[in-house]
């Protein structure tokens, strides 16, 4: 079993961040013998869409070398969705 660990906060100790963590505890209880990704929304850089982006329309083999450098983390969070079997999101909520 792979998870896919998402936490998105900005806060370090946010509420929501302790809950995935929890969780997380639980799920390696449950499968110790799976695998888990994290991904912090909060350091994870993410190249802003532009230009570049609309590459990942373009056949791969016309792909210049810095369309490729651009794409290559999105390819890199794509494949880590697509590997995992269960995704837990730790999201803020909105004090609005």
């Amino acid at each position: 079993m792979k998870l896919l660990h998402i936490d998105s906060s900005t806060r370090v100790n946010s509420v929501s961040r302790r809950l995935t963590a929890h969780f997380i505890e639980a799920w390696k209880r449950n499968y110790p013998g799976g695998n888990v990704t994290y991904r912090d929304l909060a350091t994870t850089v993410i190249p802003p869409v532009t230009d570049d982006w609309a590459a990942t329309f373009a056949e791969p083999a016309t792909l210049t070398p810095a369309q490729r450098a651009y794409l290559s983390t999105s390819d890199e969070l794509i494949a880590e969705l697509h590997a995992a079997d269960t995704i837990v999101i730790g999201s803020p909520r909105s004090s609005a």
